[in-house]
């Protein structure tokens, strides 16, 4: 015989089970709650140590660059101060010293010039007694040749005849600087004449005998003397030859060498032309 259940019987029990079911699914979702809770709270602080961490990168770096930049700074205003220094230290003027121990820029030697007479030509004067014999102090005074006995020839000047011809003194005693050549110890040519041959009283007449080798002293009017050393001796004839030679006479026998060109007649007397026949050139260095 079945018994029946009375219906609030069965409405209370579905009630207990409806609430149970519920109060599952609510401690089910608090557990969920937490859990999404403690993962969103581990995010956060995984997010936290992770912006921590870069902010400390960050400030590191900021440190390294501010240190970088102060270096260059510093570095850039030491440069300009040596290169203010250097500046104000070419400006300023060096002491009195270190002057004098700068050695001032060699300079290429230049080659002097010839040193020519520039004065007026001076009249053959009447010469009585040699030893009185006075000349200016740059002009040459007198000849020697030791070699051939001649001393203290006195020297007088000269210029050109018509026609560009070396001139010849007067007397026959003395012996003629042309006043347009260099001056005795002075680069560039002394040139003097004489008379020579063999016939006549001709001061150079024993020219032809001196040799190569010889000696020829020159007196200035200062005292000073200078020795020349006979380098040539060359004879041509009178004439083309000779006057084609002249233009050798007034070469200096090196570009540095002071150079005497002395000249005289000798050779066969020629009546008809009231000279000699040939023209005796010697040429002499300064002796250094």
């Amino acid at each position: 015989m079945k018994q029946n259940t009375p219906k609030t019987n069965r409405k209370s029990v579905a009630k207990n089970r409806n609430g149970k079911t519920r109060s599952a699914r609510s401690q089910a979702n608090l557990v969920k709650h937490q859990a999404s809770t403690r993962s969103s709270q581990r995010s956060r602080v995984r997010s936290s140590r992770q912006a921590s961490t870069k902010q400390r990168h960050l400030s590191k770096k900021g440190i390294i660059a501010s240190i970088i930049g102060i270096v260059i700074l510093i570095a850039a205003i030491i440069g300009l101060v040596v290169f203010c220094a250097r500046n104000n230290s070419e400006l300023e003027p060096a002491p009195d010293d270190e002057i004098s121990q700068v050695e001032p820029p060699e300079e290429e030697p230049k080659e002097p010039e010839p040193v020519i007479n520039t004065d007026p030509l001076v009249k053959e004067p009447t010469i009585t007694d040699p030893a009185t014999y006075q000349v200016a102090a740059h002009k040459p005074r007198f000849l020697s040749i030791p070699s051939l006995s001649l001393y203290n020839i006195p020297v007088t000047e000269v210029g050109m005849w018509s026609g560009k011809q070396l001139g010849s003194p007067t007397s026959t005693r003395v012996v003629a600087w042309y006043y347009r050549s260099a001056l005795p110890g002075e680069k560039g040519v002394s040139v003097m004449d004489a008379h020579g041959g063999d016939l006549g009283t001709g001061i150079f007449k024993t020219l032809p005998r001196a040799k190569v080798g010889d000696e020829v002293l020159i007196e200035m009017g200062d005292g000073r003397k200078f020795t020349y050393i006979i380098k040539e001796m060359v004879y041509k004839k009178l004439g083309t030859e000779a006057n084609k030679y002249m233009d050798t006479v007034y070469l200096p026998l090196s570009a540095e060498t002071p150079t005497l060109s002395m000249i005289t007649c000798t050779g066969k007397w020629l009546p008809d032309k009231q000279t000699y026949d040939l023209r005796l050139f010697v040429r002499a260095a300064l002796k250094q």
